[in-house]
Formats: C-alpha cells, sequence, structure tokens
C-alpha cells in the first residue's frame, strides 16, 4: 500500500485559492501576500485579491485591485452575523477558479483567522474544493520568537482541521529575528519550534523570507509602494520621489530587487503558474 502524504505534492499548478495565514501580528503576512501579487503580475496570470485585516495594508500596496471583506463595525452592533456573510464573496470567487482561469489571493488578519476557519467549515469550502478540482495553498509565516512560533502552530491546526486539502506552506520571515537555526538550542523561541511547530510541519516546504535592512524597504513600505514598481523605478525618478541621494535610492533600489529574486526562487518551489499567462 503506497504511504499516505500528509501534504501533497509540490509545486502546486494554478489557478487556485492562495491565502496567508498567522494568528501573530508583524510576522510578513501583507509581505508575503504583495510578493505573490506582483509574482501573477509578472507572469501576466489573473488574479483577484481579498483581505480581512483591520489595518488595509495590502489593499495600499495593491490599491483597489483588493476588496476588503471586513463588515462596518457599527452595522455589527445589529446585524452580527456579517461576521460570517461577509465572507461569502470569497466562496464565490473560488467557485468561479476553474471556468475563469482566476486564482483568489486572501490575506488574513491575524485577529481573524479563527473566524475564518469557522467559515470554511460552515461553507464546507473543503469538500467544495475537491468538487471544482480547484487547489488551495496557505502560507503561514513566522518569526524566531515564541509567540509567532506558538502563533504559526494553532494557525496550521486551524487551517489542517478546516481545510484537510489545503498544502500547507510555512515561511520563515528573517526580517527582524534573523535565522531560527542560529538561535541557540536552549533558546526558548526553539525549544518551542521544535516541540510545537515542526512535528506539526511534517514534510510541508519551509521556505525562507531573507533579511532585508529596514532602511531600505521602510520608505518604499511607507509610500505603499509594492517591489515590482520599486525595481522598475528610473534612478532620476525615485531619488526625486523618495528624497534621496541618487546613489542611496540605487543601493535601496538593488536590495529590493535581490530580495524579491531570492523569494521569486523560494515561490517557484511551491507554486507552478501556467505558460501563457492570460
Amino acid at each position: 500500500m503506497a504511504k499516505s502524504q500528509r501534504n501533497p505534492a509540490f509545486p502546486v499548478t494554478l489557478p487556485g485559492l492562495v491565502g496567508t495565514f498567522c494568528q501573530e501580528s508583524s510576522v510578513g503576512k501583507t509581505m508575503q501576500a504583495t510578493l505573490l501579487a506582483d509574482t501573477f503580475v509578472l507572469a501576466d496570470h489573473p488574479f483577484v485579491a481579498f483581505q480581512t485585516d483591520d489595518k488595509p495594508r495590502l489593499q495600499r500596496m495593491l490599491g483597489a485591485a483588493v476588496t476588503s471583506l471586513r463588515p462596518d463595525p457599527e452595522r455589527l452592533l445589529t446585524e452580527p452575523a456579517l461576521l460570517r456573510t461577509a465572507l461569502t464573496p470569497l466562496h464565490s470567487a473560488c467557485s468561479r477558479i476553474k471556468a475563469t482561469g482566476t486564482s483568489v489571493e486572501f490575506d488574513t488578519g491575524a485577529k481573524d483567522v479563527e473566524m475564518v476557519c469557522d467559515f470554511f467549515r460552515d461553507v464546507e469550502l473543503d469538500q467544495d474544493l475537491r468538487d471544482w478540482g480547484v487547489p488551495m495553498i496557505g502560507f503561514v509565516p513566522f518569526q524566531a520568537d515564541p509567540e509567532a512560533i506558538e502563533g504559526a502552530a494553532m494557525t496550521w491546526r486551524a487551517l489542517r482541521k478546516a481545510i484537510p486539502c489545503a498544502r500547507l506552506v510555512l515561511v520563515e520571515n528573517r526580517f527582524e529575528r534573523g535565522a531560527l537555526g542560529a538561535l541557540k538550542p536552549s533558546s526558548p523561541a526553539r525549544r518551542l519550534y521544535e516541540a510545537e511547530l515542526q512535528p506539526l510541519v511534517a514534510d510541508a516546504p519551509h521556505l525562507v523570507m531573507p533579511a532585508m535592512l529596514s532602511e531600505f524597504w521602510q520608505p518604499f513600505e511607507e509610500a505603499g509602494m509594492r517591489f515590482i514598481k520599486v525595481m522598475a523605478m528610473d534612478v532620476a525618478e525615485g531619488a526625486k520621489h523618495f528624497n534621496m541621494e541618487p546613489g542611496d535610492f540605487k543601493l535601496a533600489r538593488g536590495h529590493v530587487t535581490r530580495f524579491f529574486q531570492a523569494m521569486s526562487a523560494e515561490l517557484d518551489r511551491v507554486i507552478a503558474l501556467p505558460k501563457g499567462g492570460r
């Protein structure tokens, strides 16, 4: 008898449902979602994007292309069911993936993972995805600190329970905390990872989001400037726009470009985009 796989084979050929999830804030969810969106644009792969985060950073990065599924707080006082029904556009978009060839991207706020997983179970999304023949990839970013590792473990369990057919991918964000492997074996984060998260992820892909000096990325992030726009900017235009010396802008643009190239290589391990774009 063939040995069953806990995590189906990679890379996964899109179109499909691609989401970022973690029950801890500031671990790189929106960064991951922006990288995915820019990867789709460069490959001319059509997609629609949704988010639930109460801090709509993805919407700021991508503009009007992102639909917020967060209900109006004032309406929630009288219509509490909006917590669930606000997510139905996501389900509807997934139902059209095969017919349109358009992927669905979903950026989930840290506080919303439990609610989103409840919604997935309520609408039986796992069975729907199987029936539609639509793959799902869930990216779970984390950093090398105990809170982020615990949040990633909780998220992994919740997604596995809600969407058993989903292919899950762990993303180690080295922006601020550095490499998990560089921690001492006795450190709280390393012990927690080995006890809680590592057994869960089993043979799932473990991607690395390389460190990048905040001085090089922060000006672009604060301006809501996505990766592909930074990489395409002329030196004189960029220096003027960000009030930098041309040499400083070239340094920053170079770091962003190398970061994007490194992440593109990582994403190639888990995502296969159809040739021919649209």
